[in-house]
């Protein structure tokens, strides 16, 4: 039987190139007219059917499927996991890579799992999930170069294997995204130590700091600046660990400043596949590559007192 699970895309402008290929058979196309009728306005509230009626791109992806929750045999998990929900991450990966290329507010809130029947295509669940949360950036809007862009970063996003720092990173900065304030602070901070933390904790505000700098840095000038913004932002962090968050202008300047180092960092590695395979393969190859950094510099990174 066939399957296709559709999620419509909100926040995202009228784009010329569609549909776009991603990983898995999963595309960005225009938004089925199919979906925008009756038996969908049934499943969700009236405002929910006019905002999705209001977009223009999905998510979708097609399959064979002998019914609803059907397993898929692909997955190796510990846990089965059915065909759908295997489309759901595929979909949660694809916006995670739309924000990478462009952290506009283009997000989802609510995926569809429908059926062929008699040549027509019959919605069966609708589920509801928290969207994407965007830092005042609203005025960013998703362009056609971005959306080729995100379908790039979505086959190395897709490739990661289960058991890495990367992936621990992908799923705390997915987290954070659809939360707000201490609690987004905190998970963009899971991945950037997932991704830069060093095996041995000691001095880590100092070691954090300089592995983002050297691995961000072009220059010396600018892993200085980056080592300043990296040290003062986990400053931050171990004060919200310890539940003395009180938000405004510079704690939300310092969330922006995280995020940015974040997203700079992924982009990096997914831009480079023989660095990625560092952070991802077997033994301890990151973190030799993060020591060599730091060790091969020709000079020291300022200390605290500097």
């Amino acid at each position: 039987m066939k399957w296709q699970t559709i999620i419509p895309l909100h926040y995202v402008p009228l784009l010329d190139r569609a549909p776009v290929a991603f990983a898995g058979n999963l595309i960005f196309a225009r938004i089925p007219h199919w979906l925008l009728q009756d038996q969908v306005a049934q499943k969700v509230s009236a405002s929910e059917f006019e905002s999705i009626k209001a977009t223009y791109h999905a998510f979708a992806v097609e399959y064979d499927a002998a019914s609803l929750g059907d397993p898929d045999e692909s997955w190796k998990g510990e846990r089965s996991r059915s065909k759908q929900d295997t489309r759901y991450e595929l979909a949660c990966l694809a916006n995670f890579a739309l924000w990478l290329a462009n952290p506009s507010p283009a997000s989802f809130t609510y995926v569809f799992d429908a059926f062929e029947h008699a040549g027509h295509w019959m919605v069966q669940r609708a589920l509801q999930y928290p969207r994407l949360l965007s830092l005042g950036q609203e005025e960013s809007r998703l362009e056609s170069t971005d959306v080729q862009r995100a379908a790039a970063l979505h086959v190395a996003l897709v490739g990661l294997g289960r058991e890495n720092s990367v992936w621990t990173a992908v799923r705390s900065a997915w987290s954070a995204l659809s939360m707000t304030g201490d609690t987004r602070y905190l998970l963009l901070w899971v991945a950037l130590e997932a991704l830069f933390g060093p095996e041995d904790a000691r001095e880590m505000t100092f070691r954090l700091s300089q592995r983002i700098a050297f691995f961000l840095g072009k220059d010396k000038a600018e892993a200085k600046s980056i080592f300043r913004t990296a040290k003062d932002a986990y400053g931050m962090r171990s004060k919200v660990a310890h539940g003395r968050w009180k938000g405004g202008t510079s704690a939300n300047q310092q969330l922006h400043q995280t995020e940015q180092l974040l997203r700079r960092s992924f982009l990096h590695l997914f831009d480079d596949i023989a660095l990625l395979a560092k952070f991802t393969g077997a033994g301890d190859k990151r973190e030799a590559y993060l020591d060599e950094l730091v060790f091969g510099a020709q000079e020291p990174l300022p200390t605290d007192s500097a």
